[in-house]
């Protein structure tokens, strides 16, 4: 489980894989946890006691997230989570990365469409990196928070999702995966085709705040507990950060710069189709 002290960061990570799985994707489901921990008969203070606060549960990438999508080949065919480096979640216990060693090898050296084509589910991809570009949640750089699917009747890579709570933030977190640099420029008019019908479908204030005023009702009081938790736990203090404890954003604050954000993500997309140069 991923720990979401100030809740904003389990809100993002379940909006923002909700956006992947309407693009077309295999997303991983989420929702939240309230977590105790009762170790010793005697808790008696808040950063002692057994209340550990609100956690994103989150469902691993593994053969049983392919399955669950539906996919015949789930357990013929290769799936990786990447950590730094390929790990390999399959259920035939053959640890050899070779497949996916040479697909990286052989994307970072081709520049032609036709070769993607035939290696990528280029579909899927492209509407993988339009969800990127709409929450702007970029931290995938040394080869982490994403997964790999190899579809061995289709003959093709996916990329899955993972671990997207830097979504709609303004600063991205720390860098870009490598197929983003080529991929969508060599597919450029689909490309700008798949992001307008993303935006226009499925990324709209009216959708996404009904999303966000659905599901906090259901963890409001944990969420301000948690912040009442973590915000004055003196053993997360950050001398870097200045004195004092671990500052936890209020559950008000966090849904609201949430919206400010899918309000930008918005007017950033209305100002760039209103280019009739832009294809459709």
């Amino acid at each position: 489980m991923n720990l979401m002290p100030g809740i904003a960061g389990g809100l993002v990570e379940k909006l923002s894989l909700q956006l992947h799985h309407d693009g077309g994707e295999i997303a991983v489901a989420s929702t939240f946890a309230h977590v105790r921990m009762v170790t010793s008969p005697d808790e008696h203070e808040q950063f002692d006691g057994d209340f550990f606060g609100l956690f994103a549960e989150v469902q691993p990438i593994d053969v049983v997230l392919i399955r669950d999508a539906g996919r015949s080949t789930a357990e013929k065919s290769s799936v990786y989570k990447m950590r730094g480096y390929p790990n390999k979640k399959h259920s035939d216990c053959d640890l050899s990365t070779s497949d996916y060693d040479q697909f990286a090898k052989d994307s970072g050296a081709h520049v032609d469409r036709e070769w993607f084509e035939g290696n990528l589910n280029v579909d899927q991809y492209l509407s993988f990196r339009v969800a990127i570009a709409l929450t702007n949640d970029h931290d995938m750089d040394g080869n982490k928070n994403r997964g790999f699917y190899f579809d061995s009747e289709a003959g093709l890579w996916e990329i899955l999702p993972w671990d997207v709570e830097c979504s709609f933030r303004e600063n991205p977190c720390s860098g870009e995966e490598p197929l983003a640099l080529k991929v969508p420029r060599l597919f450029d008019v689909e490309y700008r085709n798949r992001y307008r019908f993303v935006w226009q479908v499925h990324f709209n204030e009216d959708r996404l705040f009904a999303m966000l005023d659905e599901w906090t009702p259901l963890i409001r009081e944990l969420a301000e507990a948690d912040v009442d938790r973590w915000a004055r736990e003196p053993r997360l203090a950050c001398p870097s950060c200045g004195d004092g404890p671990y500052s936890a954003t209020p559950f008000r604050e966090s849904s609201s710069w949430i919206k400010d954000s899918i309000r930008g993500r918005v007017r950033s997309a209305i100002r760039e189709f209103k280019d009739p140069a832009v294809p459709w």
